[in-house]
């Protein structure tokens, strides 16, 4: 049997670990799910019953919930302390691994989600199953971490590690290629797919800021295999050559996150 490449366990503690202090770094969450409403705004078409996968929080229904296209919202989130944040927000959701969807077919009017669904180890599964539960002219609108993510900080932890270790390993995960998006969801089942990709470019002060930032949005590592922590030289010269090749004017470094949007019908 083929081994999983994420984790499924340790992205589930990797956010309930985050859940006191998730509404103050999840700022990539809020401005990829205030540009899901903003494509949802420009469809000719209303929806009676959505469901927001990988809610977090909740910040997609929050945003949903003001969108007069939209009459219901159920969330359903891995974590079970997210969940609790997100039932504040909406009350209708159900904590369960997108990975085992527990919904019956022909549900939904539309499934959405924000910024999850890069860490499915089956992605292909993923869209049969969501082709399932929706309703005939149902809608998957989603966006999530592309090919391009931390394409910096993958290039300088390379660098500081071959230069010091003689060697590397993989640190930033593996990321769904763009090219291959369109292909997935008509195979799945779905017609006219449309993928696209916009990049959320943030500055951090240091290599260790940008690290716990992601550590902060539940966005660190969950890869299925034991990684190697980081030596304190290597970050040292991680950081140097960041500094040198990805930085604004006041020496910030720069790192992009690839955000790939897909929008297609049952």
């Amino acid at each position: 049997m083929k081994k999983s490449i994420f984790n499924r366990k340790k992205l589930t503690f990797h956010r309930n670990r985050v859940s006191k202090n998730w509404f103050k770094n999840a700022y990539i969450k809020y401005e990829a799910s205030k540009r899901l409403n903003e494509r949802i705004i420009e469809l000719d078409k209303n929806f009676e019953m959505v469901l927001d996968i990988g809610s977090h929080s909740g910040e997609l229904s929050k945003i949903l919930n003001n969108n007069s296209k939209i009459k219901k919202i159920i969330q359903s989130e891995l974590s079970i302390k997210l969940a609790k944040n997100a039932k504040k927000i909406n009350s209708s959701i159900i904590n369960c691994d997108e990975e085992n969807l527990p919904f019956k077919p022909n549900v939904f009017n539309a499934v959405i989600s924000s910024m999850s669904l890069h860490w499915v180890n089956n992605f292909n599964n993923l869209l049969k199953n969501i082709n399932n539960i929706l309703k005939s002219d149902g809608l998957i609108l989603a966006n999530f971490l592309g090919g391009e993510t931390l394409n910096e900080l993958r290039k300088v932890l390379i660098s500081a590690e071959t230069e010091i270790l003689g060697g590397t390993s993989l640190r930033v995960s593996p990321f769904v290629d763009i090219k291959s998006v369109g292909s997935l969801l008509q195979s799945a089942g779905f017609n006219m797919p449309v993928v696209d990709s916009d990049k959320i470019i943030v500055t951090h002060k240091s290599i260790i800021n940008l690290l716990k930032d992601l550590r902060y949005m539940a966005e660190n590592s969950s890869l299925n295999y034991k990684v190697i922590p980081l030596r304190r030289d290597v970050l040292k010269r991680a950081d140097e050559i960041y500094k040198n090749k990805f930085f604004t004017f006041n020496k910030r470094i720069v790192s992009s996150f690839d955000l790939i949007t897909m929008i297609a019908w049952k």
